[in-house]
């Protein structure tokens, strides 16, 4: 006899998730018994680590019915499956059931998702990383596809083959838009079913498809890969013409693989069925899949929101209005209560000559002192429940979505337990302050998704902040802007235009290019700004190591280095005042910057090419939260990296030197380094090996100079020097530089050493005892454009 409820649960895409995202999870469930009025439940992480949290969703179940319920959760890590509990309204378990085996995946990783009829098909994009560590394939049916927005941000592709997009639900395909605009990857492919694959995205096609034609050959194709075709034509080609974006390839006029720019991410048109020649088989075809994934734009450091979750806590919790009296107050209260109690009572009553009553006098005093303090402390915590909500926005300028992250202080001046409403597209968890990730069990009952977010049964005790963060995406700002850059006398120059189109003051703005910061200052509703500034090479403060010592930086200079300690070194700029430390009305927001730096290891190094990004803040409110019978008083600071555009003026002419801001770099491994980083980097006895990659301006450029730029943390540099060795990509083999000096050192026979791109590769080793403080290590490329 078949069981009365059946449970059926599927997670992540395929079993594949991200640990820094929302993994979405579908439960089915089907009632054959009687009714059943009761919630769905997950439970993640446990109690023994302390992390455990409860995501549920209310539930009815006639008799002879199904019902399919979506949850997002956040999995701790070494998550393997997920239990599932129906539990009728006494919270009852009525059965259980685990999910599928689910396979977290590195931030390093790309993860394909595959929407096609066939289980499997296009195994082979596991073979194009494009780049990246490695790469995993989902294959996914309609249903798997997630209605909630930020829980497709743990894809990166998706492929649509031969399967019905009409299928998909309007919300579904309204999340699948804003995935795109926020960096998602949308691959459409062609051949004979191409009417039924583009019937629900065809808007979003950068083509028009119009029908289906034979192509005897296909040599711009071929050509992609230098492969021959393994199937001789004729091929079935899907018509089309081009409406938006550009042709990577195209036969004679006819598109054969458009792209489309939308935001952060990008639609794709493949005129062909991957699984009909001449792609099927074909050795070329992982070529091509391995382009595409190389196009991928990383996500920089900021949009993954807060990491250190002390500080995001500290942030928060930082309340001016309920800030306890500095302690000179304190002192002076105490002082007064002293004198009043003993001196001065044992006078009053002496020179009244009634000194017994000191029996009454003293008590008297002390009494009115305690109700005089906490009359002052109850008016300086106040009577108000309060929701301090600091959010992090990461989008592009005139883009219509961005990535929000949400960091909630739930504020009460009194024991009690509240009920919090969010918005059914936002997603939310606690967190606790532990100098790590953001995560916890949090001081509540769970978090209930249906129509709206609910946050279920927040205790908070007296003079308390519970602490939650909330993931959305939403309308950015509304700034537009653009940069150009030039090189004058081998200096950066930049030219800047923004406005300003929101009805917010964006405060103490900078603007970020490659990694020299340009402060631009605060910008009124309507305003537009147009800065030029000249960024010259080598000028490379150091970070502060205390806080009285920050610098408020004046200047617009080059700071390579992970984000952390470019962003670092212009707290004044950002912040408005060098004193932010002792100030409190922007302690919280220094806190919040400070949160946005990994507490462990170093920073993701990863700053976009080919954008400038503006940081600024506004005192404007993310998200719309209420609490049940309550009312509350909202305080909201938001910190925004918009990216925008950058052109550049033609570069031509001898003896040209790449500027350092146009120089990525990254750790290709190290030994015995903690946070290694090419400014500021300490050495002790290991290695390390970065590689320095110029801008794709620069690719093409002619390279006839290498020198190399060692900085000591010293000016007398009378600490030895590292043993330094340079990659030769001719021998595939590290070579010791000889006569190295503090300084710089011009590097001889120079091409070996630099690459197709014009990269560079350095390796540092230190054999001794004693650790070398190095300020900075960068090459010098020298060279012709034409």
């Amino acid at each position: 006899e078949p069981a009365p409820v059946t449970v059926e649960v599927k997670a992540g895409f395929d079993g594949y998730y991200k640990g820094e995202f929302w993994v979405p999870v579908r439960v089915t469930v089907a009632n054959q018994g009687p009714l059943i009025e009761g919630a769905v439940i997950i439970n993640t992480g446990s109690s023994a680590t302390q992390n455990n949290v409860v995501y549920r969703s209310p539930i009815v179940l006639p008799t002879q019915s199904n019902k399919e319920v979506r949850l997002n959760v956040f999995l701790p890590e070494f998550t393997r499956l997920l239990t599932v509990e129906l539990v009728d309204e006494s919270g009852r378990i009525i059965t259980t059931a685990d999910s599928n085996e689910l396979d977290r995946l590195t931030l390093d990783n790309l993860l394909f998702g595959v929407l096609s009829p066939v289980v499997d098909e296009l195994e082979e994009l596991e073979n194009a990383a494009g780049g990246r560590g490695d790469a995993a394939v989902a294959f996914l049916g309609a249903r798997d596809l997630p209605e909630l927005e930020v829980a497709w941000s743990g894809l990166d592709f998706l492929f649509i083959h031969n399967s019905d997009s009409g299928r998909l639900s309007n919300v579904q395909l309204e999340a699948l838009e804003a995935w795109i605009e926020t960096g998602g990857q949308l691959i459409v492919t062609g051949g004979p079913e191409w009417q039924k694959t583009t019937s629900g995205v065809r808007e979003l096609l950068p083509v028009e498809p119009t029908g289906l034609v034979q192509i005897q050959e296909l040599p711009s194709l071929e050509a992609v890969a230098e492969i021959d075709f393994r199937d001789p034509g004729p091929y079935l080609v899907t018509e089309s013409r081009l409406l938006e974006g550009e042709l990577l390839i195209h036969q004679d006029g006819l598109p054969i693989l458009a792209r489309r720019d939308m935001g952060r991410g990008a639609v794709y048109f493949l005129a062909l069925d991957p699984d009909l020649a001449p792609l099927a088989d074909w050795d070329g075809a992982e070529v091509l899949w391995s382009d595409i994934a190389s196009r991928v734009r990383a996500l920089p450091t900021w949009a993954l929101g807060a990491k250190n979750s002390y500080s995001a806590e500290t942030a928060i919790s930082s309340l001016p209005s309920v800030a306890l009296p500095s302690a000179t107050l304190l002192f002076a209260f105490l002082f007064i209560y002293v004198l009043a109690v003993g001196p001065v009572n044992y006078l009053a009553l002496k020179r009244m000559g009634r000194r017994e009553l000191a029996w009454f006098t003293i008590p008297a005093l002390i009494i009115l002192f305690s109700g005089a303090a906490y009359l002052v402390g109850f008016r300086l915590k106040g009577n108000e429940v309060i929701v301090n909500q600091m959010s992090i926005v990461f989008g592009q300028a005139g883009d219509n979505r961005a990535r929000v992250q949400t960091l909630i202080g739930l504020y009460s001046p009194r024991r009690s337990s509240y009920d919090l409403s969010l918005p059914g597209s936002s997603a939310a968890r606690p967190f606790d302050p532990s100098f790590g990730i953001l995560a916890g069990s949090g001081n509540f009952d769970g978090v209930e998704q249906e129509n709206e977010t609910t946050l279920r049964g927040v205790r908070v005790d007296v003079g308390g902040i519970e602490t939650f963060v909330v993931d959305t995406i939403r309308d950015p700002l509304p700034i537009s802007g653009r940069a150009l850059l030039s090189i004058d006398n081998n200096n950066l120059m930049v030219e800047l235009n923004i406005e300003n189109k929101s009805d917010q003051t964006f405060e103490n703005a900078v603007l970020l290019i490659g990694r020299s910061v340009v402060p631009v200052g605060d910008m009124r509703p309507g305003e537009v700004k147009e800065v030029n500034k000249l960024i010259s090479m080598g000028e490379l403060p150091g970070v502060a190591e205390a806080p009285s010592s920050f610098s408020t930086g004046s200047a617009p200079v080059s700071i390579p280095g992970s984000s952390g300690s470019l962003l670092s070194g212009y707290y004044g700029d950002l912040l408005g005042t060098p004193d932010y430390y002792t100030d409190p009305e922007v302690f919280g927001r220094w806190q919040l910057l400070q949160a946005i730096i990994p507490d462990f290891g170093a920073a993701p190094n990863v700053i976009p090419q080919g954008t400038a990004t503006l940081i600024g803040w506004t005192s404007e409110q993310q998200l719309e939260i209420s609490v049940e019978d309550q009312d509350v008083r909202t305080e909201a600071t938001s910190l925004y990296f918009i990216e925008m555009p950058v052109s550049h003026a033609e570069v031509s002419g001898q003896g040209i030197i790449i500027p350092e801001p146009l120089i990525e770099w990254q750790v290709l491994g190290q030994s015995g380094v903690y946070n290694p980083q090419v400014t500021d980097l300490y050495l002790p006895h290991g290695w390390v090996e970065f590689e320095y990659q110029p801008w794709s301006e620069f690719h093409d450029f002619s390279a006839t100079d290498l020198a190399l730029s060692l900085e000591g943390a010293t000016s007398d540099s009378e600490q030895p020097l590292p043993w330094i060795q340079m990659w030769d990509w001719r021998e595939q083999a590290w070579i010791t530089i000889n006569d190295i000096t503090w300084g710089r050192t011009e590097i001889e026979a120079s091409q070996r050493y630099v690459g197709l791109k014009n990269n560079v590769r350095v390796r540092l080793q230190n054999d001794g005892n004693v650790g070398i403080d190095i300020r900075k290590i960068y090459p010098e490329i020298k060279g012709d454009s034409d």
